[in-house]
C-alpha cells in the first residue's frame, strides 16, 4: 500500500525539523561547555603562577630567600624554593618547595609547640582546619583523638546528682543536681571544645569527681577538656 505524497512530505519535513533542533542543541551545549568549563581552564593556565601558604598556627613567619611572607596568596615566580618557617614557642622547620609555571601551587605544613605539642592546636578553629589538610601519622592520629573528644558536643546536655557531704555516715547528707553543656561560647573558654559545669555552690572536689564519673559513664575522660564552673 503506498502511502499519500503529502504524508511522505510531511514525515520528511518533520524528521528535518527534529534533526535541526537536536544539532542546534548540541551546538548550545557545546558552547555552554566552553564556557563554563573550558574557559576557567584556559584562564588558570594563563594567570601568572601563584603560591598558596597554609600553615598552622596562621601566626607564622616563613621566610622565603630574603623575604618573609604569612599565609596567604601570592604571585610567585616559578622555580624551585627553600623555606624557614617559624614562630613564637614552636620548632622551627625548613621546607622545600617547588612552584609550577601555571595554576597554583599549594604548600600545607605545621609547626609543634615545644610545650604544649599538638594539643595546642585545640585553642584555634583555624589551625584546626588548616591541619586537616595535612597528611601524615602524626596529624591523623591527633585529629581522630581530638574528633573523638569533639564528640561530645553531639551528646550533651549531661545532668547527674551528688551528694555534697564528703561524709556518707554524716547528717544530714546534701543532694545536690549539676547539669553539663557546651561552654564554647563562654567568654572563659580557651579552647575549642569547652565543658560548662552549673551546679548549687557545694564541695567543688566532690563535684568534680561526680562531674567525672558522669563522663566516664557516656565514654569520655574529664581531662581530655577545659571545665568551666558556674556555682549558684
Amino acid at each position: 500500500m503506498a502511502f499519500p505524497d503529502g504524508l511522505l512530505n510531511f514525515a520528511d519535513s518533520h524528521y528535518r525539523t527534529i534533526r535541526i533542533t537536536l544539532i542546534g542543541a548540541i551546538l548550545v551545549l557545546a558552547a555552554l561547555l566552553g564556557f563554563f568549563v573550558l574557559r576557567p581552564i584556559v584562564a588558570e593556565l594563563n594567570a601568572p603562577p601563584r603560591l598558596s601558604i597554609n600553615i598552622a598556627p596562621s601566626s607564622a613567619d616563613i621566610l622565603i630567600g630574603d623575604q618573609h611572607y604569612r599565609c596567604g596568596l601570592y604571585e610567585f615566580p616559578p622555580g624551585d624554593y627553600h623555606a624557614q618557617i617559624s614562630a613564637d614557642g614552636f620548632n622551627a622547620k625548613d621546607l622545600d618547595f617547588t612552584v609550577t609555571p601555571h595554576g597554583t601551587t599549594i604548600i600545607t605544613d605545621y609547626l609543634v609547640h615545644s610545650n604544649e605539642g599538638l594539643a595546642y592546636f585545640e585553642r584555634n578553629a583555624i589551625d584546626l582546619t588548616t591541619l586537616r589538610a595535612v597528611d601524615t601519622p602524626e596529624i591523623r592520629d591527633f585529629l581522630q583523638a581530638y574528633d573523638r573528644k569533639a564528640a561530645i558536643i553531639t551528646e550533651l546536655p549531661f545532668t547527674g546528682n551528688y551528694d555534697a557531704n564528703a561524709n556518707k555516715n554524716a547528717a544530714p547528707v546534701s543532694e545536690y543536681s549539676f547539669k553539663i553543656t557546651d561552654g564554647s561560647r563562654h567568654a572563659d573558654c580557651q579552647r575549642v571544645i569547652c565543658l560548662l559545669i552549673s551546679s548549687y555552690k557545694a564541695n567543688p572536689t566532690i563535684l568534680k569527681h561526680a562531674v567525672s564519673q558522669k563522663l566516664q559513664e557516656k565514654g569520655y575522660n574529664l581531662d581530655d577538656y577545659q571545665t568551666i564552673y558556674e556555682l549558684r
